[in-house]
């Protein structure tokens, strides 16, 4: 038997072993309204066919057990009792032993903690980081684009995504999201991009007097030259746009696209 075209069936029962990985709870079905919750369960029956562009990097076979999204199980997808119907961008990852592996162009992160600090007499308490996360875990897919476990990622704002797999809250993210990476306490090029630090004055753009926002053409130094022509320790006039740019030990950096270089010269 197989099903419609990129939709699987799973199972949802106590007919199979919960997964056993150090540092995840399986025990319930980590049901949270306020999160991306998941569930756990097996690949009952496979689609008949998998439109190209979604075939998973691991590919996916009856008995496998996976997560997915909580809201696959509902009346409007529900084949039998423990049987639903699952398109395939609401499997997130595959259980293979003890781990366990995002699919396509999903990672998993840790949310980072960001130390309060006191300005004067006001107090700014610890957060959780809305623009920065620690990798757990990564896709084959994902890997060969250059992000690696334990790297922290400067991710865009639609990308937080908490959810709860196991009892543990990760984010759920995809490559798109992210903006660049630290590895080892520095700054690495990523996507092809330049890594340009900020040296903008207020005001000063390539020597001229302009008002500018924080999204128009700023000046900076090439720290990286991603996949360009333009030399390390080159000056650039480039356009900044808001996704681009982080800040990173009190600096402001870009990791910027080619055609966002307006005019480079070196110094």
């Amino acid at each position: 038997m197989r099903v419609r075209k990129d939709t699987f069936l799973v199972e949802v029962s106590n007919q199979f072993v919960q997964p056993n990985i150090p540092g995840f709870n399986f025990i319930d079905s980590d049901f949270n309204p306020k999160l991306l919750a998941t569930k756990i369960g097996v690949i009952h029956t496979l689609p008949v066919t998998m439109t190209d562009q979604y075939i998973y990097d691991i590919p996916l076979k009856e008995g496998d057990v996976v997560v997915f999204n909580h809201i696959v199980c509902q009346g409007n997808n529900k084949f039998s009792d423990t049987l639903f119907f699952c398109d395939y961008f609401n499997i997130y990852a595959k259980i293979e032993g003890d781990k366990i592996i995002p699919l396509e162009d999903v990672f998993f992160s840790e949310p980072i903690v960001d130390k309060g600090k006191s300005i004067g007499c006001f107090n700014v308490p610890d957060k959780v980081s809305d623009k920065k996360a620690l990798v757990y875990e990564v896709s084959n897919f994902v890997k060969a684009a250059g992000v690696e476990k334990g790297d922290v990622v400067f991710f865009t704002k639609n990308a937080d995504y908490p959810m709860q797999v196991g009892g543990k809250e990760l984010y759920k993210m995809h490559l798109r999201n992210v903006i660049g990476i630290e590895r080892n306490g520095e700054l690495i090029p990523y996507a092809k991009k330049l890594l340009i630090k900020n040296i903008t004055k207020l005001g000063m753009v390539g020597g001229l007097e302009r008002i500018y926002a924080s999204n128009t053409l700023q000046e900076g130094i090439v720290l990286h030259s991603g996949a360009t022509d333009i030399p390390k320790g080159s000056t650039v006039t480039y356009f900044n746009g808001i996704s681009a740019a982080i800040t990173w030990k009190e600096e402001d950096y870009s990791f910027v696209e080619e055609k966002n270089i307006k005019y480079s010269w070196n110094n």
